[in-house]
């Protein structure tokens, strides 16, 4: 049932390629197919009873016998129990004794019959509670039958227990009340009416169910694990499935009023029929298919699926073969047919005749007819319906075998592709997909996936039913394609002349022409390998000039050496590939425009600037006697005549040189190979800015001031800024050029200075300038001024000094009363110094700090007394080496008159002169 193509070897429509079948497994049964196959249906069966009966399957409504498990005899009353079905059902909806269908009561026990009904209608009161009937549906884990065990109980005990459950077997239990008028011949024939399995599951709701729905039906037999196929859920496309089982319950009008649902499935069968052959009747149900694609079971009721994909020559991978009619043993134009009819005794019966007079005609007037059978299907329009599907279907002969690209890789059967291949006529045309397969050509430098299809021609409208009415077109007309015999007139001829017909001979020099134009044609006679006609002549003379013919699909051409300002007359025809014309099309009085027409005006005409000068662009117009362009400066007048010439340019592109500030009026034309200038001058305004001022900023560096800006933006390059400072920019100092966006200078001055900045371009244009103010505040005073005096030695210390702009270089030390006119004693980069008096009395020390840019801070002074000193001796020579000192620092020693006085030095810059005079080496003694 299941088929498998994988193949190797050369493809049939290739010659060197090696194609490898990919696996694509796939099983497509359907109602065409199946339509031969079906065993005839059985009717009335009637109830047996046999040791190795098959068990039987019910779905949808039936007429069955059963299988008798079960009689025993107590004289008066045979107790009966008849199996009906492996499953579980849903109802017992009529028993029939020998055709009599027995009526059951009500209350108080509805399962006792009150009449019968015989086949002519007549009721018999013979059989009231003559018959008992109760039903076990075949539940899993049903129970069993309590009537019947009760009465085995007390009539026939050991015979039917609470063991004999036939769990999964519906079956029923029937009393029959003997007496020879009701039952003269013994034993009647016994045969059911039931609603078939219960527990179908619908993936709309996720429920089970009784139901006669197609699609449902065909998928719970397809995982049936009892009695069907065994497919596991997994690989049942429940999607596909909820699709269809929607479509299976479309509601069809009926010609007579209501409605019935498009496809039903209503039939039995026995569990040794064979799988394939059970789905085979199953498909004839909703006339579609049931297809295994990629490990996915599909069902597809027949309908017309809206394609999605559409395939033109493009995606060809191979040549294409086409079969464009059936075989006369395949073709039909009528159906007849059989099937199960309820309203006769569920007897095989035929349907109505389906029939079209438009297909008898178009074979000859001979009525041919197609056998079908509906095994499945209980309603006669039902079975009209599916007849006329099939009778649309093979109305639609076409069938294409081809290879073609992965876009078709996504459809699989029984998709709907459109076809456009103009060589057919063919636009949009619908295909059903019939098989599929993909393949690998290894056949070029690398391998290439590619798909085989086949496809057969459908129609929308083969699905649509119109209660009984028969088709009067064809649905799916095979081609687009006009007769070959009516070449239709040429239209849309059109004459141009002018600059932009112009050509060029192989010297240089240039000629005029008339280009001829037309339609483009969508017969396929003409575009394929058609021609076009074309004959001129001058409109003053009689004799038409023969052109030269032209291939149709290029719907162009070019008449050459005609002269200017003439008028000139031409004509043009089509030709077919089998050399039938159509009419001429004529234009007369054409008026050749040359070469003295002007070139083109110069459009798309801008200026932009570029770092060292202006760039101008332009469109290139198409003249073939464009011989170059030329540029001019004007005023605000924008007049040509009276700008000044720039340059003549062969491009599309100039750079002037650099201009200053100001704004400037560029005007440009196109000139040809004669001389002529284009009509209007196209034109462009350019200012030239100055550079805009920089944004200034300055930090403090130790002892210097770093100016920083921002780069300045001009339309050229920046090549330098300009330092000064002062009270404005055109009165201050100059102080230097610079490069870059930085400026490093000492910071020696006190209180405010403002920079300015500008930049200059390579134009030689002045930016706008910017200032940054910088102020240098001096040191602030020290703090915490003291001193110390040890006999004669004075010794000072203060804090550093804080608050001042600059950092301080060292103090200077000044002694006496008022600052002006005090003695600079010494001065230190420490905060120490000592000082030796020789006499005693009341001093003034000054303390006053100095920057790196020689700034003088603000003093501050001490008042020190120091009592007269001792005589003293010195009694030893002390040679003081520095290289033996704690420090960098030193001291000397002095005699004043006549005494020695111990002076510090000043220490080295970046030293400390703390402990300045524990180098000494040796005690410094001295005597009263």
């Amino acid at each position: 049932m299941a088929t498998d193509r994988r193949k190797t070897g050369k493809h049939p429509n290739s010659t060197k390629r090696s194609k490898k079948r990919i696996s694509r497994p796939k099983t497509n049964i359907n109602a065409q197919k199946a339509k031969n196959k079906q065993h005839e249906p059985t009717g009335k069966d009637v109830t047996i009873r046999q040791s190795d009966a098959t068990w039987r399957c019910v779905y949808g409504r039936a007429r069955i016998g059963a299988i008798m498990t079960f009689a025993h005899d107590t004289g008066t009353l045979q107790h009966l129990v008849c199996t009906l079905a492996c499953h579980k059902i849903s109802a017992i909806t009529a028993l029939y004794l020998n055709e009599v269908k027995i009526n059951f009561g009500a209350s108080p026990d509805p399962r006792w019959a009150v009449s019968g009904t015989k086949a002519d209608g007549t009721v018999d009161a013979n059989y009231l509670n003559k018959v008992f009937m109760a039903l076990n549906d075949g539940d899993e884990n049903q129970a069993a039958q309590s009537d019947l065990v009760t009465q085995s109980a007390a009539s026939f005990p050991g015979k039917w227990t609470a063991a004999h459950r036939q769990r999964g077997l519906a079956h029923a239990y029937i009393i029959l009340i003997f007496n020879n008028k009701t039952f003269p011949d013994g034993l009647p024939d016994i045969s059911f009416e039931v609603q078939g399995k219960s527990d179908i599951f619908d993936p709309r709701d996720s429920t089970y169910k009784y139901t006669n729905n197609a699609a449902l039906i065909m998928a719970d037999y397809l995982m049936n694990t009892k009695f069907g196929c065994s497919v596991p859920p997994a690989r049942v496309d429940m999607d596909r499935l909820s699709a269809a089982a929607n479509e299976c319950d479309e509601d069809v009008a009926l010609i007579n009023g209501g409605t019935e649902k498009r496809y039903t499935v209503d039939f039995t069968f026995d569990t040794d029929e064979t799988k394939q052959s059970v789905l085979e009747k199953m498909v004839t149900g909703h006339g579609g298919s049931l297809t295994y694609v990629n490990g996915l079971w599909k069902v597809w009721p027949a309908r017309y699926h809206s394609p999605t994909v559409t395939l033109t020559d493009a995606d060809l991978r191979s040549a294409i073969k086409i079969k464009t009619r059936a075989s006369r043993r395949d073709n039909f134009n009528a159906v007849r047919g059989t099937y199960t009819s309820p309203t006769n005794k569920w007897q095989v019966t035929d349907f109505p005749i389906v029939k079209n007079n438009f297909y008898q005609n178009q074979d000859n007037g001979e009525r041919n007819f197609e056998e079908m059978k509906y095994p499945v299907t209980l309603s006669p329009s039902a079975c009209q319906r599916l007849s006329k599907i099939a009778l649309e279907e093979v109305r639609q002969p076409i069938e294409v075998n081809a290879t073609w690209g992965l876009r078709a890789f996504a459809l699989e059967a029984p998709n709907v592709v459109l076809l456009t291949l103009a060589r057919y006529g063919w636009t949009n045309k619908p295909f059903k997909v019939v098989e599929t397969e993909l393949i690998l050509d290894e056949g070029n430098d690398s391998p290439e996936l590619k798909v085989d299809m086949q496809l057969r021609e459908t129609a929308e409208a083969v699905y649509d039913w119109n209660s009984g009415q028969e088709t009067t077109v064809d649905l799916s007309p095979n081609s687009d394609l006009s007769s070959p015999f009516s070449v239709p007139p040429l239209t849309g001829l059109t004459l141009l002349s002018g600059t932009d017909q112009l050509y060029v001979r192989g010297d240089g020099t240039v000629f005029s022409r008339i280009r001829v134009e037309w339609d483009s044609f969508t017969n396929v006679f003409i575009n394929s390998n058609g021609f076009v006609d074309i004959q001129y002549k001058k409109t003053a003379d009689s004799e038409w000039n023969p052109g030269t013919p032209v291939i149709a699909e290029v719907n162009f051409t070019h008449i050459l050496d005609v002269q200017d300002l003439v008028l000139y007359d031409v004509r043009a025809r089509a030709r077919n590939a089998l050399s039938f014309v159509g009419e001429w099309a004529t234009v007369t009085d054409h008026s050749v425009l040359g070469k003295s027409e002007p070139p083109s005006d110069v459009t798309s005409f801008g200026a932009s600037f570029g770092s060292f000068g202006i760039h101008f662009t332009w469109d290139n117009i198409l003249d073939l006697d464009l011989d170059h362009y030329e540029l001019r400066l004007s005023d605000s007048t924008l007049d040509w005549d009276s700008a000044e010439f720039v340059a003549e340019v062969a491009g599309v592109q100039y750079t002037l040189a650099l201009k200053v500030t100001d704004t400037y009026y560029f005007l440009i034309k196109s000139m040809d190979s004669s001389g002529n200038y284009c009509d209007n001058a196209s034109s462009v305004v350019v200012a030239v800015l100055r550079p805009s001022a920089p944004i200034i900023q300055h930090t403090i560096v130790g002892e210097n001031v770093v100016l920083k800006w921002t780069e300045s933006i001009g339309q050229f390059a920046v090549a330098d800024y300009e330092i000064r400072y002062g009270t404005s920019f055109d009165q201050s100092v100059f102080i230097t050029k610079v490069k870059g966006t930085t400026y490093t200078l000492k910071g020696a001055w006190s209180g405010n200075r403002r920079f300015w900045i500008a930049a200059h371009d390579v134009a030689f244009n002045t930016g706008d300038s910017n200032f940054r103010d910088v102020t240098i505040y001096p040191p602030f005073a020290v703090a915490t001024f003291t001193a110390q005096v040890i006999d004669n030695n004075v010794l000072l210390r203060w804090t550093p000094s804080t608050g001042g702009t600059l950092p301080v270089d060292y103090y200077n030390i000044y002694k006496g009363p008022q600052l002006a006119s005090a003695e600079l004693i010494g001065n230190t980069a420490g905060t120490f110094a000592a000082y030796f008096e020789i006499i005693s009395g009341d001093f003034v020390y000054w303390c006053v700090p100095v920057d790196k840019a020689s700034n003088v801070g603000q003093p501050a002074s001490l008042g020190v007394h120091v009592d007269e000193p001792p005589d003293f001796e010195l009694f030893e020579d002390v040679v003081l080496d520095p290289e033996l000192a704690l420090t960098l620092n030193n001291i000397r020693i002095e005699f004043i008159q006549g005494q020695p006085v111990i002076i510090p030095e000043p220490p080295l810059p970046g030293t400390s002169s703390a402990g300045l005079l524990t180098g000494l080496v040796g005690p410094l003694t001295y005597s009263a």
